[in-house]
């Protein structure tokens, strides 16, 4: 998980180790369900963190995570955070065509609205890979 702070509210990615893109046993998302997951329990220590402080965050969440994990989504969302989209498999923006982007941020927006129950329309692309071209 990458944190980071903009315009003095705290963002969580919610991606684990094997969703970065590279050349490593896990580039695959079709191994992903073989790897070790630390998400799910990172992110509870966050939010008992958050809960302590009284603090509210924006988790940008990929869609292949709440597919996965879509308790802990509700979860995020009825303790008050935002849910935001990170794209389903954290593939770079400008690794693919207009289309593939398309629908990777519509099944990945879909999928978290309807886990939700509420409005997401905040998108942060994988790795910042959202270029001029």
């Amino acid at each position: 998980m990458t944190n980071y702070q903009i315009q003095n509210s705290f963002c969580v990615d919610m991606e684990d180790w094997f969703h970065i893109p590279g050349n490593h046993s896990h580039s695959n998302p079709a191994s992903w369900k073989a790897a070790e997951v630390h998400i799910v329990k990172d992110t509870e220590k966050l939010l008992n963190i958050f809960s302590m402080h009284n603090i509210k965050v924006t988790f940008l969440v990929l869609g292949w995570v709440a597919k996965q994990n879509p308790n802990l989504i509700k979860k995020i969302s009825d303790l008050g955070h935002e849910v935001g989209c990170h794209g389903f498999y954290h593939r770079l923006v400008h690794s693919m065509t207009s289309e593939e982007f398309e629908l990777d941020v519509r099944a990945s927006l879909n999928l978290l609205r309807k886990i939700t129950g509420q409005p997401v329309d905040i998108f942060r692309a994988p790795s910042f890979s959202v270029r001029k071209d």
